[in-house]
């Protein structure tokens, strides 16, 4: 809890083809300069999180650091772009980021691939929030998965 991280994951940074199982776990007041409040899923992983919650944590709104990569600074909680998230019996809740995704934010993929990709079951999403024109709300992420 309470963690900062310069670029991406506040709390958790995963990266390079990786399976990882989060369960029973807090993720709470986490921060970063860039994508992924709490967790950030880089590249191509396979990334369940089971009994776990995600609150109260931000993304963006800093420079990243010098030479690194460019992120659209989004997912307030969590952050994803390529591979499979599965959420099971989870709270997302009050995350926040100056673009897209206040809970979770996606990169380097396209909208349908995303949705394809995410699993969500026994889930609440709450609170979250993302200064974008266009955002998915809370309600409608969770009805495309039901």
């Amino acid at each position: 809890m309470n963690n900062r991280a310069v670029n991406f994951g506040g709390a958790i940074d995963i990266d390079q083809n990786n399976t990882v199982l989060i369960d029973g776990s807090v993720f709470r007041g986490n921060t970063c300069n860039s994508s992924g409040g709490a967790i950030a899923g880089e590249s191509t992983n396979n990334v369940t999180l089971k009994n776990t919650t995600v609150d109260n944590n931000s993304a963006g709104g800093a420079p990243h650091a010098t030479g690194y990569r460019n992120a659209p600074c989004t997912g307030g909680g969590i952050y994803f772009e390529k591979g499979s998230l599965t959420l099971e019996n989870c709270t997302v809740t009050n995350n926040s980021t100056p673009k897209a995704g206040g809970g979770i934010g996606m990169g380097n993929t396209t909208l349908d691939a995303f949705l394809k990709s995410v699993k969500v079951s026994n889930t609440t999403f709450s609170g979250n929030v993302a200064n974008v024109l266009f955002n998915m709300t809370d309600e409608t992420y969770v009805n495309l998965h039901t």
